[in-house]
C-alpha cells in the first residue's frame, strides 16, 4: 500500500511529469541530464516533510 506522500508524487508525476521533464530539458539542452534532474527531484521531493501542506506541487516542484 502508498503512502500519502507516494501518491501524491505519483499523481504529479502523472500529471506535470511532462511539462517539468520539458523544463529541465530546455534549461539543460540534454535529454539525459534532464531525465538525471528529474530523477533527482523526485528524490528531493520524496525527502522533504512539508510535502503533505502544499497546495500547488506543481509550481513548489518547480522551485525545488
Amino acid at each position: 500500500m502508498l503512502s500519502k506522500k507516494e501518491k501524491i508524487l505519483l499523481r504529479l508525476l502523472e500529471q506535470y511529469g511532462q511539462s517539468l521533464h520539458i523544463m529541465l530539458k530546455r534549461l539543460t539542452l540534454d535529454d539525459q541530464t534532464a531525465e538525471d534532474l528529474m530523477q533527482e527531484l523526485f528524490i528531493r521531493l520524496c525527502r522533504r516533510d512539508d510535502l503533505l501542506q502544499v497546495k500547488n506541487l506543481h509550481a513548489y516542484a518547480r522551485q525545488s
